[in-house]
């Protein structure tokens, strides 16, 4: 397997006292988080500190997204904060993969904290942000919560697209909001976007299983 060699090169070029430069470290990051090995790419990232070398914002993040993905989110989170510790200028992306990890490992709570402190970082929180916040609190069933953000993101200059949408009526229809999700409906149709597959596939379980909603079923005929 090309990691297994690429690991024994690096321990030749180390034991030579070679010099790796970033790109070397950087690349051997990405590969073994690309065949599914986060750890080894969290101990690589330790590793290159030692011999005077940092990773870059991409190879940071694509750590921690591989991390949260293989369920390590408390590896992912400590490797977070000890990133935020190096005194890199981290950019809303690295943000997202965290705030994205955390919402889908269950932990809202410290997701919502983080996207608190962003403004305190000179932080903008952008559109998938928002979006990854607004999946996280319908997730969890806070559809209020969920709403206010939708409602105050435009308020921020940030305008929904139809993926924000989608996630927020998905969360309406999850929870049995109908009423609520036919006003959204009507707004995403009136702003040009269309409900996605899964937004159609949970429409269609939902008629299925409240077939004597009329008012629903009516405006569901029409939108589609």
């Amino acid at each position: 397997m090309w990691i297994n060699k690429a690991i024994y090169l690096l321990d030749e070029m180390i034991k030579k006292g070679l010099k790796l430069d970033v790109v070397t470290w950087n690349t051997l990051i990405h590969g073994f988080c690309k065949v599914g090995k986060p750890l080894a790419a969290k101990e690589l990232f330790f590793t290159m500190h030692k011999f005077g070398q940092y990773a870059n914002l991409s190879s940071c993040a694509t750590i921690l997204d591989g991390l949260f993905k293989c369920h390590l989110s408390s590896d992912a989170i400590s490797l977070f904060r000890e990133i935020e510790k190096n005194n890199l200028v981290l950019n809303i992306e690295i943000y997202n993969v965290v705030l994205d990890g955390m919402c889908r490992a269950g932990k809202l709570n410290d997701a919502c904290e983080l996207f608190s402190c962003l403004p305190a970082k000179c932080l903008k929180p952008d559109l998938y942000t928002y979006t990854i916040m607004i999946r996280g609190l319908c997730r969890e069933g806070l559809l209020i919560d969920a709403e206010e953000l939708l409602m105050n993101m435009e308020e921020h200059g940030c305008l929904p697209d139809s993926c924000t949408y989608n996630v927020f009526i998905q969360g309406l229809l999850r929870r049995n909001a109908a009423l609520k999700s036919i006003k959204y409906f009507q707004i995403m149709k009136d702003k040009g976007f269309a409900a996605n597959a899964t937004t159609m596939e949970l429409l269609v379980d939902y008629l299925s299983t409240h077939k004597g909603e009329n008012v629903f079923q009516e405006f569901v005929q029409k939108f589609v």
